[in-house]
């Protein structure tokens, strides 16, 4: 199984500039071959539709996506696409990790591979950027609440957390 996680910087599918990158993220996405891809950045609901059919599957793979949630506090979203026949989505959630407005919550990605019957939690990540304090001090805070949520779940759940986000270490 492979897995991949990738930031498509605000793609939305109708600029130029979207376009322009069509090519260049299908090498990318075609050397690694994943079977689960988790995207930040998505512009919108066009832009995930779009990627989903000029990206992915443009040369005739079968990519299906899982149900887009449109968060309130942001105009960049987090997106999973997902090889169909070895996949299937269960469910798709926010964990709420941050109530200031341009900053993502986490989305929480429940999918089933078919050939196993495994699941398997995904959380789709893009904590707040910047090199501030209190750029630093949001990361901390949407970082440890996604830790708390996590160490509510059952002992048996497998998850990975996966996307854009920064972590320091202070030595």
């Amino acid at each position: 199984v492979q897995v991949m996680t990738y930031n498509l910087w605000y793609y939305g599918g109708v600029s130029d500039g979207d376009n322009d990158r069509e090519d260049d993220l299908r090498i990318v996405i075609g050397e690694i071959e994943p079977d689960l891809l988790v995207v930040q950045e998505v512009k919108n609901r066009t832009g995930y539709t779009r990627f989903l059919e000029d990206v992915l599957n443009h040369t005739g793979q079968n990519w299906g996506g899982a149900f887009f949630n449109d968060q309130p506090n942001t105009d960049i979203y987090i997106a999973l696409y997902f090889k169909s026949g070895k996949y299937e989505v269960v469910s798709t959630g926010v964990v709420n990790t941050t109530s200031s407005w341009g900053h993502r919550d986490a989305v929480e990605f429940l999918v089933t591979h078919l050939p196993s019957g495994q699941d398997l939690n995904l959380y789709g990540v893009h904590q707040k950027a910047g090199n501030s304090d209190s750029d630093a001090a949001d990361r901390q805070s949407e970082a440890s609440n996604l830790r708390a949520y996590l160490n509510d779940l059952d002992a048996n759940n497998h998850f990975l957390v996966m996307g854009d986000y920064l972590s320091l270490i202070h030595i």
